[in-house]
């Protein structure tokens, strides 16, 4: 999602600047959280989904950032009434951009990674 430098600066965080209008990447805990479930599942079940990591295992469940958050109860509905409109494609081409290796999905594609087309932006949930 995008969030302004202002919401950054109020969580003492930092984050990669986004394209595409500005504003920095910001994601709800929980979809991260779930997308390590996910994770999770299929090492358990390494034999059926060992085609889509391969040998690149290591480097697809590598280094991660901080993404430790203290648990806050809130109303789920008004949480996703105020982060729709904040959602992004992180695969559209230029949406992500690192500094010195350039964009992060070339035509909208992760080609290490087969299920990201299955990734459903948080408007469609």
């Amino acid at each position: 999602m995008r969030i302004s430098a202002d919401e950054l600066a109020k969580v003492n965080r930092d984050s990669i600047p986004l394209g595409h209008g500005g504003g920095y990447y910001g994601e709800i805990a929980v979809f991260h959280e779930l997308h390590c479930l996910k994770f999770i599942r299929q090492a358990f079940h390494m034999d059926y989904y060992r085609h889509i990591y391969g040998e690149k295992k290591e480097e697809t469940m590598g280094e991660h950032t901080d993404f430790t958050q203290e648990h806050t109860c809130v109303n789920w509905d008004s949480l996703m009434k105020w982060a729709e409109p904040r959602s992004i494609d992180i695969f559209q081409e230029g949406m992500l951009v690192h500094p010195t290796l350039g964009p992060a999905y070339l035509g909208g594609i992760r080609e290490d990674r087969p299920h990201a087309e299955d990734v459903t932006s948080m408007s469609n949930l």
